[in-house]
């Protein structure tokens, strides 16, 4: 009678144990799947358009303004910039982003390479001005992170992404126009070259990084000097008084250890292909 029983318990057994086996391998297939789709970088396909909002911040009038002075811009100088909002761009850096797609949508004219990427990330608060080799002298890196700075801290940082956005590509757009010497729609005129002060005019961040960087060299000198003197008095041959207390070489030292990258990082580290050296500068807030 017992056998009997556990026979027919059996069958049932093994087919749960078959589903169970069916759901966890069911259940790892999707968790692969979303993995490789989480590790996919995120592509915008190019649009017969300079403004694409795929996270719909713009109003319809906002947008049409938008387009008008970009539009505007390309016929009169062949200077081609694009505004691209994005909800996320996923796991990848916006640097990366931004040259990726200048490059898959073929920004700037070839051979001047007068190109431009806007780039928005919401999800990430990001904002980068990427650049093409023919507009970086018109729209220069100190230029393209100092404006991204101003409209994080008073636009984006508060939420007023339409607003924010207005003003930064009425600032590229002018900045772009002078550089030409033509003169975009209703927005007032710049003279050509004219540097305003988003160039000059140095934030509190710069500020303070620039007397880090100055007290850390001042400090490797100082150190350097002394180490060295201390070690010629051990020799018994303690210097005078005089420049030779110096040690040979050590401004040399101490350029070389803060001028071989920090401050060429924008031109060598950032380089990128095609017609974009991965110029421009951007925020984060």
């Amino acid at each position: 009678m017992r056998s009997v029983f556990d026979k027919s318990q059996a069958a049932p057994r093994r087919a749960a144990s078959q589903a169970r086996s069916r759901f966890s391998a069911l259940a790892c297939y999707w968790l692969a799947l979303a993995s490789t789709a989480a590790a996919a970088p995120i592509t915008i396909p190019d649009q017969d358009t300079p403004v694409v909002d795929t996270a719909g911040v713009l109003d319809s009038a906002t947008r049409e303004k938008l387009i008008g002075w970009l539009h505007e811009l390309k016929q009169k100088t062949h200077d081609q910039i694009k505004l691209l909002i994005v909800p996320t761009i996923g796991n990848e850096n916006i640097f990366d982003f931004s040259q990726r797609h200048y490059d898959l949508w073929k920004l700037g004219e070839k051979g001047s390479d007068k190109g431009a990427l806007i780039v928005l990330d919401l999800a990430e608060h990001k904002i980068r001005i990427h650049t093409g080799y023919g507009l970086e002298a018109a729209l220069p890196d100190s230029f393209c992170g100092t404006l991204s700075r101003r409209i994080v801290k008073q636009y984006f940082a508060r939420g007023q992404y339409s607003q924010g956005l207005v003003e930064l590509t009425q600032a590229v757009v002018q900045r772009a126009a002078a550089d030409a010497g033509v003169q975009i729609g209703e927005l007032p005129a710049l003279a050509p070259r004219d540097i305003g002060p988003a160039d000059h005019q140095m934030d509190s961040s710069d500020v303070l990084l620039w007397v880090v960087v100055t007290i850390v060299i001042l400090l490797i000198l100082y150190s350097n000097w002394k180490n060295r003197g201390h070690r010629r008095r051990w020799a018994g041959t303690q210097p005078g008084w005089g420049w030779s207390t110096f040690p040979t070489g050590g401004w040399d030292s101490g350029g070389g250890s803060t001028g071989g990258g920090g401050w060429s990082s924008g031109g060598s580290d950032f380089g990128g292909g095609g017609s974009s050296g991965g110029g421009g500068g951007g925020a984060s807030w």
